[in-house]
């Protein structure tokens, strides 16, 4: 005689099993996405932190300093290598619409900026740049990013945003600035934009550094900005170098990044 309490007990014992297993092997599928996700992450900033410093010496370059164009011709194999690194790491990208986009819009913007006005040029960089920060969402959208804890559960998401952002407003602040000193001279429309950034840049930091805590050097760099804006441009003495400027705005932003990747490198899987 069949004994079908038993054989319930077999049943269920089995579709256990199975269920553990089907749930370990998803767990590592998540895994090893938001690994691949994370690394793409990281080359993205590489690739936008090389076309923000592309951006701010194009825009010394037209601005007649011609100190700039070798830091171009060296910059420019850089970016070519980087994307060529992200299109190994993630081949399906060949098929993604902004990566295509982002790829053709950097071939003729590397290859005619010099023709480009200095007005026109910025804007291409920015909009390529924007491109790439899209692209970042995406990934973080579509490989189970939001997912990932350090320990700070708010962490990841001020990195793309807030982070990422005071990065690209320092960065914007950084190409304008240039080409004003380079130039000697800050006309309305500039100025505005100084105001704006300088807003926008307080804005970023505050928010990030709420949740990812700022050392005493970020702020002291921060306020030298600051300092560096209000007095050369909004207060019209235009007295210091394109390249001492330039470099000002470099330090916060690379602080911004080193703080981005010393965030990502604390991510783990949650479980």
């Amino acid at each position: 005689m069949i004994d079908f309490n038993k054989v319930y007990i077999i049943i269920i014992a089995v579709f256990s099993v199975a269920a553990v297993l089907i749930l370990r092997l998803e767990y590592k599928r998540m895994a090893q996405k938001q690994y691949q996700g994370v690394k793409r992450l990281s080359l993205f900033k590489e690739l936008l932190s090389s076309v923000q410093y592309h951006r701010g010496r194009t825009t010394a370059y037209l601005n007649q300093d011609e100190d700039a164009h070798p830091e171009i011709i060296l910059l420019q194999p850089r970016i070519v290598h980087l994307i060529n690194d992200v299109s190994k790491l993630a081949p399906e990208l060949e098929d993604n619409e902004r990566w295509q986009n982002i790829t053709q819009h950097w071939a003729r913007l590397s290859v005619n900026f010099y023709r480009n006005e200095k007005n026109n040029n910025l804007a291409q960089h920015n909009q390529l740049i924007q491109s790439i920060l899209y692209l970042m969402d995406e990934t973080v959208a579509g490989s189970g990013l939001l997912r990932l804890k350090s320990t700070n559960v708010k962490a990841l998401r001020f990195l793309w945003q807030e982070l990422l952002a005071a990065a690209e407003y320092v960065g914007q602040a950084r190409a304008i600035g240039t080409g004003v000193l380079s130039a000697h001279y800050c006309n309305d429309k500039e100025k505005q934009q100084f105001v704006f950034l300088q807003q926008k840049i307080q804005e970023a930091t505050r928010l990030a550094w709420h949740s990812l805590p700022a050392s005493d050097s970020q702020r002291k760099q921060l306020e030298l900005l600051d300092d560096c804006i209000t007095e050369q441009f909004l207060n019209d003495t235009l007295t210091m170098s394109n390249r001492d400027y330039f470099d000002i705005c470099t330090n916060v932003m690379d602080n911004l990044y080193r703080q981005y990747d010393e965030t990502i490198k604390q991510f783990r899987v949650d479980s």
